[in-house]
């Protein structure tokens, strides 16, 4: 599936499978994810999907913490590079380790 917003096409794909099946419009990122027919069983599916898709944690998944399509995507894109970095940091710290030889 190829995305139609500025996210990509596997978190498309992961919130289409959570809408109603009459829902074939483009997504656009101001829309509020309810007007798509997201349901508050949809909201958590969604949450727990993108979760274990994307490694990241998504805490209070509701409807006013991620309203629109777009602020829920740029939550996800937000967490997924606080990941890299965080991992980044693990290891050059861990290099840093194993640089400076055994503690003695």
């Amino acid at each position: 599936m190829t995305a139609t917003g500025p996210w990509d096409g596997t978190f498309e794909r992961l919130l289409r499978s959570r809408l109603p099946a009459t829902i074939e419009v483009a997504l656009e990122p101001e829309v509020p994810l309810t007007h798509y027919g997201l349901t508050s069983l949809g909201y958590l599916e969604l949450g727990r999907a993108l979760s274990e898709h994307y490694g990241i944690s998504i805490g209070a998944f509701t409807e006013r913490a991620f309203r629109t399509v777009g602020s829920l995507w740029h939550f996800v894109a937000d967490s997924q590079l606080e990941r890299v970095a965080d991992s980044q940091l693990a290891v050059r710290a861990d290099e840093q380790l194993e640089s400076s030889g055994p503690v003695q």
